[in-house]
């Protein structure tokens, strides 16, 4: 019964193990989340003096440019866009209506909705990687600000490089006894917040007139199976859109390293130093994995030496006198679970040791070390 008790809870000790040394990792290489505009800035600061002479003002202005080439194309995509799905949704209206762009005129014939939709979602898919772009250049061009001109000319020439973004109200830099009201500042936020709800109500009603359209387009099976590999084509394609979309916008997971980084670099300086910090750095997951091991919840690794333990009396059965007590080092003990387990005592004892680790993970005890 003691062997059948160790076999169901080991599971649980190992997923408590593991549980616990990628808490213990966390804290040696923790876990930040950075947005692609945060990398760029935080990878920029990192430069020498020698290479943030760089920063001038034409490096803003030749970043400026080419920021402003893609972003006209992106518009000029986003236009056809547009204007491709008010018609076929016009089409799906049954308005018959003809459209005009770049000289080709549309008409409501059988198989332009189908067409209209792979040319849109394709071009929709190439803006979003466009718009990707975009972001990256206006992150290097707002850190560059930050470096070329003065703190108090830094608002201007973000109104200079950045007039797609909306600025409420203007807070001035150098008059400091100017300072907005509250009703300045309520105002202010109101316009922004009606501003973001206007564009989600609108992108959201954009977005159902493309949803429905796709819907009855692929639902009539106008061309059998091409039909059903359009459907395909669209939905992987929305979901380049997704993904670039949420690579432009959203933070990302990263591992930082600086810990690790500040010990290595110690080496060359202070071998000695740096030796007894990689010891402190990776202490409490070393202990971790030396409870794991005592506990038989995993196997040790070639290289492992097991520390001294001193003989611990205990008795085996509580029904049996105290008097008959068995030094428990007596008996062979396994650290796989799934090793055969000769003598009562060492099965009672293998399995009061993942007992013991389960209680130590609940309640963030070090009883193992204890013990050692």
């Amino acid at each position: 019964m003691k062997l059948i008790g160790r076999k169901l809870l080991w599971p649980f000790a190992l997923a408590a193990h593991r549980w616990r040394r990628r808490r213990l990792w966390n804290e040696v290489v923790p876990v930040v989340w950075r947005t692609p505009g945060q990398i760029i800035h935080e990878d920029l600061a990192n430069y020498d003096d020698l290479g943030r002479q760089h920063f001038t003002k034409d490096f803003v202005d030749e970043f400026a440019k080419s920021r402003d080439d893609v972003l006209g194309r992106v518009r000029r995509l986003s236009m056809f866009t547009m204007i491709a799905s008010l018609y076929m949704f016009s089409d799906y209206l049954a308005l018959n209506l003809d459209a005009r762009m770049g000289g080709v005129t549309l008409r409501s014939v059988p198989g332009m909705r189908e067409g209209l939709l792979l040319v849109t979602y394709a071009v929709g898919a190439y803006s979003a990687m466009l718009q990707h772009n975009v972001y990256l250049m206006e992150s290097v061009i707002s850190f560059a600000i930050e470096k070329a001109f003065p703190p108090s000319l830094k608002n201007i020439y973000l109104v200079k490089y950045f007039p797609h973004n909306p600025l409420i109200y203007y807070n001035p830099a150098m008059a400091g006894h100017l300072h907005p009201t509250r009703l300045t500042t309520r105002f202010g936020t109101f316009g922004a917040i009606f501003m973001l709800v206007v564009g989600a109500v609108a992108f959201s009603l954009y977005f159902a007139m493309n949803i429905i359209v796709a819907f009855d387009t692929i639902k009539l099976r106008r061309f059998g199976v091409y039909s059903d590999v359009l459907a395909v084509l669209l939905v992987m394609m929305g979901l380049a859109v997704l993904i670039f979309s949420i690579m432009s916008r959203c933070p990302f997971p990263f591992r930082d390293y600086s810990k690790v980084n500040r010990v290595q670099g110690w080496r060359s300086i202070d071998p000695q130093a740096a030796s007894a910090a990689n010891v402190e750095l990776y202490r409490r997951l070393n202990e971790e994995d030396e409870r794991a091991i005592r506990a038989g919840i995993r196997n040790p690794p070639p290289y492992y030496v097991a520390p001294v333990v001193q003989p611990r009396y205990w008795n085996p059965s509580p029904r049996r006198p105290v008097s008959g007590a068995i030094p428990a080092q007596s008996f062979k003990f396994h650290l796989n679970c799934g090793s055969r387990l000769d003598g009562l005592s060492s099965r009672h004892e293998a399995t009061k040791s993942l007992i013991d680790y389960l209680v130590d993970a609940i309640t963030g005890r070090d009883r193992f070390s204890e013990k050692g």
